[in-house]
């Protein structure tokens, strides 16, 4: 369904679990918020450990691996920036899913306090209901409360399997201005009672999702 993108196995073999190693205090979303917070702007160690939520050790353990892989580098005047390579890898992930946003103003399709939306192009599921119930399984087991899933055809934004298009619902109007999807992108909502849960819940449903999906593809 998708290609095997760089980002995906770079989280993979940082997060990997060894009988021989202690495993990591960071997990695949700690991996890729640093990736996009890096993407905007250089920041301090300091600063990723509390955007992040983890320890200083946990961080200063990641920001090592990054380097290592040469994707980030570091200086005490502008702490972490990404590096060429880095840059590249965010590019091609972006390719795929170009938008995260936060907290889209919704009415009738509000089914949490917070949320977290992103889209990922061209990637049509319509009446695979398997594939929306995994969707929201994941994000329930990843810390989110309550899940939306909806494609975009050419009738406009629909949630599947129900083919409602996006005239029935204003609330369907403002997150396709929000995330400004095109014909079989995928969309995905996470809701939780906290921001950060929102967010983290929907990151990590999507680095499971897509590495199910590149096995598919293969």
């Amino acid at each position: 369904m998708v290609p095997d993108i760089k980002i995906l196995s770079v989280i993979r073999s940082l997060c990997e679990k060894r009988a021989d190693k202690v495993p990591p205090l960071f997990n695949e979303y700690h991996v890729l918020k640093t990736l996009l917070i890096l993407q905007q702007r250089s920041a301090s160690r300091e600063l990723l450990a509390r955007e992040l939520r983890i320890g200083e050790g946990s961080i200063r353990t990641l920001i090592g691996k990054l380097n290592k892989y040469g994707l980030i580098s570091t200086c005490r005047r502008y702490g972490c920036s990404l590096t060429d390579s880095g840059k590249q890898i965010i590019d091609e992930f972006k390719k795929i899913v170009p938008k995260v946003v936060l907290n889209i103003d919704l009415r009738k399709l509000r089914l949490g306090y917070f949320n977290a939306g992103l889209l990922i192009r061209g990637l049509p599921i319509y009446n695979k209901s398997g594939t929306i119930l995994r969707i929201r399984d994941l994000v329930i087991r990843n810390g989110g409360d309550a899940a939306l899933i909806l494609q975009v055809t050419i009738n406009g934004v629909i949630i599947p399997p129900m083919g409602v298009d996006d005239s029935v619902y204003e609330d369907l109007r403002r997150i396709k201005k929000a995330l400004n999807p095109d014909q079989d992108d995928l969309i995905i909502i996470s809701f939780a009672q906290t921001l950060y849960a929102a967010e983290k819940s929907l990151l990590m449903t999507l680095i499971t999702f897509l590495n199910d999906s590149v096995k598919t593809y293969k």
